[in-house]
């Protein structure tokens, strides 16, 4: 995740089941970390995306359709969210600066 998010004080991480917003590098890698502790297995897929820029920042919004395998085993959770995700030009790399997902009601 270091590779692929943008270590500023102004990152956002709101994931499905979040009760709270992470905001900062070092709040949103103890998110991803408790995550990988919790799922042994993490399968996300993107569609009806839509991606707009400005140059400096990016915004891609869609639907994920997520599988998570709990790592103490039974059945995968399956769920569907509304995402967005706002990238930051850096350096010439994009980073993620913010992940948002609602899961959507069945």
């Amino acid at each position: 995740m270091t590779s692929v998010w943008a270590d500023k004080p102004y990152a956002v991480n709101i994931g499905p089941k979040s009760k709270v917003m992470d905001v900062g590098w070092s709040s949103i890698r103890g998110y991803w970390e408790r995550s990988f502790d919790f799922f042994s297995q993490i399968s996300v897929t993107k569609s009806d995306t839509k991606i707009q820029t400005d140059g400096k920042l990016a915004w891609v919004v869609g639907i994920e359709h997520a599988v998570l395998q709990p790592s103490a085993g039974g059945e995968p959770l399956k769920f569907d969210t509304f995402s967005t995700h706002i990238f930051e030009k850096d350096n010439g790399r994009w980073l993620l600066l913010s992940h948002h997902a609602q899961m959507i009601p069945r």
